[in-house]
């Protein structure tokens, strides 16, 4: 917990130490080791609601927190990638066995439904240094939203919510500068 490893996360570490939580089974001064990897892999995906893997070769750890995850009960999630790479092979392999192919976090938060309350809040960057608060409701609609202009009507098709609570969620994103209105259309601004 005490060695920060690759020493380039040296920031990241700190910001995780203030503001979140470091966990370890291995006591202080132990360095990095290879078969230590596999072990804490086994700790996130047991803290996690799901695991996701980006990219993997056929070989590699992301394939290991993707087993331990589901020796868990935990989701497993991955992202399709050219047929080509090497890189993706691990991710193909995934889907193939079962894993949710994701294309977007709207496809994990449709996933997860259920598991995670619906005024679960989380924090967003916003266009300036300060973090934002949103709702679960208020991600979704910014991922039905997207950056282009977008009218209220479309919006009502997208999310097949009531208009009142459209209407409720679009003037809090506005009032938090995540969105703009244009006329009676509307777009994201972050």
């Amino acid at each position: 917990m005490d060695v920060v490893y690759p020493r380039r996360n040296t920031q990241l570490f700190s910001e995780v130490a203030e503001h979140g939580l470091i966990v370890s089974e291995f006591p202080l001064a132990s360095g990095p080791r290879p078969g230590q990897f596999p072990r804490r892999n086994r700790i996130i995906s047991g803290m996690s609601l799901g695991v996701l893997v980006v990219e993997a070769a056929l070989q590699s750890g992301s394939l290991i927190s993707a087993r331990c995850a589901l020796e868990q009960g935990r989701e497993v999630f991955a992202i399709p990638g050219s047929i080509h790479s090497t890189a993706s092979k691990g991710c193909h392999s995934l889907i193939r066995q079962g894993a949710t192919l994701v294309e977007t976090t709207a496809d994990i938060l449709e996933e997860l439904q259920g598991w995670i309350p619906a005024d679960d809040v989380v924090s967003q960057q916003s266009n300036g240094d300060s973090a934002v608060m949103l709702s679960l409701k208020e991600q979704q609609l910014l991922f039905l939203l997207g950056f282009d202009p977008l009218a209220i009507d479309h919006l009502l098709q997208r999310s097949q919510w009531p208009l009142s609570e459209l209407s409720a969620t679009l003037t809090t994103l506005e009032l938090k500068g995540q969105i703009e209105s244009i006329g009676a259309c509307y777009q994201r601004v972050v």
